[in-house]
């Protein structure tokens, strides 16, 4: 029998083989998480394909064409008995600007800055009359029209004209610009048709350049069409029927594919 005294006392704690596994597998776990955030942070944040800056670009989009469709539908307004088509409202194809004036920093980016001042030159398209068939041909990236101003019926020395153009320009990068801008004339304007293409322009953007595959294109076409909807036939009362059409520059086939709006204007005939 042993002494108390001479009893091997067993020892306790980690080896060092476990404590090399347990380092092992927190590695392991670290560049997990490490990869996981690396994939969550380009999904989120990344400057072309990341969904913060994609939901940005697509509300800035949606708000654009939102106020677009708003402000056309007051084109030919206090117009009596109508305002004309090819005369108060009109069409420009090949439509390019000269910048006249620009506040400070008057690009942001490849974008004009609001309260920039321009000119407008193109070719003036002919708004055609007869049956619709949508979608629309011959769409052009310039469009002008007449509302009446302080004044109802509009005047010519009181009527504001106003007027969308899509930007066609290149980049740098060789791409085109496709950004979307709303005109308003300064001064004296009426009728549009005579005047577009020597009014200064004070430019208010709606959509930055580099955010659409295409630039936003106008159609229209005097006709019989049932007011602000889409639905045309001998038995409603004169109108415009107007087609927007654009698509985004999105990486989602779905948000990239071709769109369009359209309505009937009741204003103009």
């Amino acid at each position: 029998m042993r002494a108390p005294g001479n009893q091997t006392r067993r020892q306790a704690g980690w080896s060092i083989i476990s404590l090399m596994v347990g380092m092992l597998v927190s590695m392991l776990v670290i560049l997990s998480m490490l990869s996981l955030f690396r994939v969550v942070s380009t999904n989120v944040v990344h400057p072309t394909t990341g969904m913060q800056p994609t939901a940005s670009q697509d509300r800035q989009i949606a708000t654009a064409l939102l106020s677009v469709q708003t402000l056309l539908q007051n084109a030919g307004y206090g117009y009596y008995p109508q305002a004309a088509h090819n005369v108060n409202v009109m069409l420009v194809s090949g439509a390019s600007k000269t910048l006249v004036s620009a506040p400070v920093a008057g690009l942001t980016g490849n974008t004009l800055a609001a309260t920039s001042t321009i000119t407008v030159s193109g070719t003036v398209q002919s708004i055609a009359s007869g049956t619709v068939t949508p979608p629309l041909a011959n769409a052009v990236n310039a469009l002008f029209w007449e509302t009446a101003g302080s004044t109802v019926p509009a005047s010519a020395s009181s009527a504001q004209c106003y007027g969308l153009l899509s930007d066609t320009s290149s980049l740098s990068n060789g791409n085109a610009a496709n950004a979307l801008y709303l005109l308003q004339a300064n001064g004296s304007c009426s009728p549009v048709n005579a005047n577009w293409n020597n009014i200064n322009w004070t430019v208010t953007p709606l959509i930055s350049s580099g955010l659409m595959l295409s630039p936003v294109t106008f159609a229209a076409q005097e006709t019989t069409c049932w007011p602000f909807s889409t639905l045309v036939g001998a038995n409603a009362p004169s109108g415009l029927y107007v087609q927007l059409s654009w698509s985004t520059n999105s990486t989602s086939a779905l948000s990239s594919a071709a769109k369009s709006w359209s309505s009937c204007l009741p204003n103009i005939s």
